[in-house]
């Protein structure tokens, strides 16, 4: 085992990256893609996002960057996507995003532990106020069982967060909005 992860799970309640429960495995860190070669053995690691290049946008207005960054992406995404709303930081600057783009054809889906769930209505009011629809996925002890017969197969490294139960139930609840050329916005950050 990880020590540095394995800390992280219990005090945090999640990972970071690099790190994985085991120490044989890494994973790869946000910013970053990983090209492997057919002929060799070797990994090579990219970064795909830094904030420090040059650019013609002042280093004082960092966050003008971030918007041109996520405008661009974001502008690309196909109609009928999906965004993991939680109704925070991440995932609501990216709803804002696509608003200010006009692009509130995006559905955004969120798990919610009851009607009574502060988050869940949190999530809801944001939704409102910037425009968009939102689908919420209630908890359903019935769901569990089956949830933990695929789990094991449907990720790709051992890794566990509080996080991994309901995300995995939202995904499999969002599946039929996300079907045809749309795509999967993850937006809840360090939880995913």
């Amino acid at each position: 085992l990880d020590p540095t992860a394995v800390y992280g799970l219990l005090q945090f309640g999640a990972i970071p990256p690099p790190h994985n429960v085991y120490q044989e495995i890494s994973r790869v860190p946000g910013g970053h893609s990983v090209s492997l070669g057919a002929e060799s053995a070797s990994l090579e690691v990219n970064v795909t996002f830094d904030a420090h290049s040059d650019s013609h946008i002042s280093q004082s207005r960092p966050e003008k960057r971030v918007n041109i960054a996520l405008d661009e992406i974001l502008q690309e995404v196909p109609s009928k996507s999906v965004l993991y709303f939680s109704g925070g930081v991440d995932s609501a600057l990216l709803a804002a995003r696509l608003k200010h783009l006009g692009r509130t054809d995006v559905v955004l889906f969120n798990y919610a532990f009851g009607e009574d769930d502060s988050e869940g209505q949190l999530a809801r009011k944001m939704a409102e106020h910037l425009g968009f629809d939102l689908k919420q996925v209630h908890y359903q002890s019935h769901q569990f069982e089956s949830m933990l017969n695929r789990v094991g197969r449907e990720y790709s490294y051992p890794f566990s967060d509080y996080s991994t139960v309901p995300t995995n139930l939202m995904v499999h609840a969002s599946l039929e909005s996300a079907k045809g050329p749309g795509v999967v916005l993850e937006g809840t950050g360090a939880d995913g």
